[in-house]
């Protein structure tokens, strides 16, 4: 069954909050979310289903066949967050409710105990974004739009979380935002256009981000696929440990 917002507290305090579960946290507390359970009182298996542009799909995964029967309720999806060590068993409900075969991917999630230093970024102007500055972010760039997602419109990432762009010629060129925040932890993602790429300005992005991320009483986290080589290379120079994985199961994902 569907739940609604009223009946979303159980499954909150049924996490086990930590940086591997900011962005189902993130989506329970700020949304857009849709929630299925098979009762408000069974919420040891659960699909939590982000809708956004390029939607996701969380599974609290207690039960496999529950899960199953959860999915053939949400709908056909190709991609699935589950814990590391239920990948096989979520592949396998996904195969049951759908017929369709996908393959795991690791992902990465870490956190970080201290603010690092800000490189300097020569002919760029790195600071943190405003409402003054919304038609620059509304007329960025497509590559640049998708740090946005985890609060589907610019003003509201500005008014719940923070975004830290890289300027020039009027322009942001790269953008660094709170792309979840749950109690604890704050997620962060970001961007280059790729004309300024290899210039160092997500790391400038970030690193100014993250004491603004401290300052709201929250740990920064990042999440990677183990396939992302840059981003990886990012959040090391910025001092992330890894803390947790995560297996994203989709058709296009595996080693």
């Amino acid at each position: 069954m569907r739940l609604n917002p009223s009946q979303y507290p159980p499954l909150i305090d049924a996490f086990e909050e930590s940086c591997g579960t900011v962005l189902p946290l993130h989506f329970l507390l700020h949304g857009p979310v849709k929630v299925y359970a098979a009762s408000p009182d069974a919420v040891s298996t659960a699909v939590i289903f982000a809708d956004m542009p390029h939607p996701v799909v969380f599974g609290v995964l207690g039960d496999v066949d529950v899960l199953a029967d959860l999915l053939r309720e949400v709908g056909p999806r190709e991609e699935l967050w589950v814990r590391s060590e239920q990948a096989d068993e979520g592949i396998a409900a996904v195969k049951a409710a759908y017929g369709i075969d996908l393959k795991a991917d690791t992902i990465e999630q870490k956190d970080l105990a201290e603010a690092p230093p800000v490189p300097d970024s020569p002919g760029f102007e790195v600071r943190r974004l405003s409402e003054s500055d919304l038609p620059a972010l509304e007329g960025m760039a497509g590559e640049l739009q998708w740090p946005s997602n985890g609060w589907q419109t610019w003003p509201r990432v500005l008014e719940k979380g923070a975004a830290v762009g890289a300027i020039t010629g009027g322009k942001i060129v790269s953008i660094a935002t709170t792309y979840g925040i749950s109690r604890r932890y704050a997620d962060i993602a970001v961007a280059t256009h790729s004309d300024v790429q290899g210039k160092g300005l997500c790391t400038a992005c970030a690193a100014t981000l993250i004491p603004e991320i401290f300052a709201m009483g929250v740990t920064p986290v990042w999440t990677v696929h183990m396939a992302n080589k840059a981003s990886h290379r990012v959040s090391q120079k910025l001092g992330f440990t890894t803390r947790f994985n995560a297996a994203y199961l989709s058709v296009g994902s595996g080693n």
